[in-house]
Order: structure tokens, then sequence, then C-alpha cells
């Protein structure tokens, strides 16, 4: 499980009360973290998603119950736009997923422990039109070989400011290479939105990077002209 970053503008996520008759599991599930490596939901129906499934982002920590166009007993622990995945206290807490928007209600599992274990990990895919959650959890929980295109959202779809949390994201990463690739991306936005980046709005990156194996020759002969 993984946390929301530290580095990335928190929006506002979902939050569950504290339930009796929701299992102590999901509770000290999301107290490790919100965000799985095994995400992907098979269905036996399509979804608006997906002709195979759909995708569950962001568990929903504690706190008070988030606000949505469903009956009392049901009780979302997560919430993408119009899709949500609930517990339905009228059937033991059985877990199910809803989308308002198509009007598709399906009983996914009986348990939460049972849902658990139907997921499955999948590679992200950053397509445009997702959500901030949405490409938060994919963007965490990318390989090396998804740093790359994420940050190509990031640059392409992303407000600058958010662009840059995510290259000093990558840039704090332990594994070198997607600091190696985080350092390519950012090379090229400084050569490509130079008259926007100010001293005060890099230097975090500069620090993070200067601190970088990978990027100490590139610093050494770059950093110097970029001011």
């Amino acid at each position: 499980m993984h946390p929301w970053p530290t580095q990335i503008t928190k929006p506002v996520l979902p939050t569950i009360p504290q339930l009796e008759q929701i299992p102590a599991s999901y509770y000290r599930l999301v107290h490790r973290g919100i965000f799985a490596d095994r995400y992907f939901l098979p269905t036996a129906e399509p979804t608006s998603e997906a002709p195979d499934g759909v995708s569950l982002h962001a568990l929903a920590t504690v706190g008070p119950r988030l606000t949505a166009p469903l009956p009392d007993h049901l009780v979302p622990f997560a919430q993408d736009g119009a899709r949500y995945f609930v517990f339905d206290l009228n059937a033991g807490a059985a877990v199910r997923y809803i989308d308002t928007e198509v009007d598709q209600w399906l009983t996914i599992a009986p348990t939460f422990d049972d849902f658990w274990t139907q997921l499955q990990h999948r590679k992200p895919i950053f397509a445009e039109g997702m959500s901030k959650q949405a490409f938060t959890h994919f963007a965490v929980i990318a390989a090396p070989s998804d740093v790359e295109p994420a940050l190509e959202y990031a640059r392409e779809f992303l407000p600058l400011k958010d662009c840059l949390e995510w290259l000093l994201f990558f840039a704090q990463q332990a594994d070198e290479a997607k600091q190696a690739t985080a350092l390519d991306e950012y090379a090229f936005l400084r050569r490509l939105q130079r008259e926007h980046l100010s001293r005060d709005l890099v230097q975090p990156l500069d620090d993070a990077f200067s601190d970088s194996a990978v990027a100490a020759d590139f610093f050494k002969h770059q950093v110097s002209n970029w001011y």
C-alpha cells in the first residue's frame, strides 16, 4: 500500500466513518496507505472504464461519510467521478460496485477480504481526461518504464506547478532509473519553458537532483547556464 505522496498537493479525497459493520481488515489496510499495487477488478460485464473490469483508486481514510447519491445502507469506500465501491450494510458489508452515470449496480464479493483477493495488477495507462486521483495512483505505483509516459502526461495535461511537483517526486525516488527519466524530462522542460521557471520555482528540484548520482555530471556542466 502507498500513501498520498508528500510532494503532491492533496485534493479532497473520500473518507469513511469507523463503523462496527465494516471489517477491521479494511481499517488496518488504509492505515498503511490508500493506493494498492493490485487495483484492477475483473467484472462479468463491461463497465464505463473497460470491457472487462474497472479500477479501484484511492481507498477512503477514516473521517466523515462521503456524500453520494446512494441509499443509506451503501457506504462508499472509494469514489472516482460517478464510480463507487461500497459496503452494503444490508448484506453483511458485501462489496458492490456502482456507476451512477450509467446506472450500473454490481455485487462483487460477499466480504471485503474476498473482494481484495480478486484485484489484479495491470500496467498503468495514462489516458487523457483521467482524474487527479487516478493519475496519482498510477504514478505512485509506476515501474521505471512507466515514468516517461507519466511525465509526458503531466507536461501535456497538468498545470506547470503540478508537473514540477511530479518531477520532484520522481527525483526523490531511490530507483536511479526513475531519477534519470525525471532528469531528462526536467532538462527538456527547462528548454521548453525557461521563461516561466523562476529560481524559486525550481530550487527544490535543483537541490534534489544535485544530490542524485545520476545527475552529478549533468548538473556540473548545465545548471550554471540555466539562470
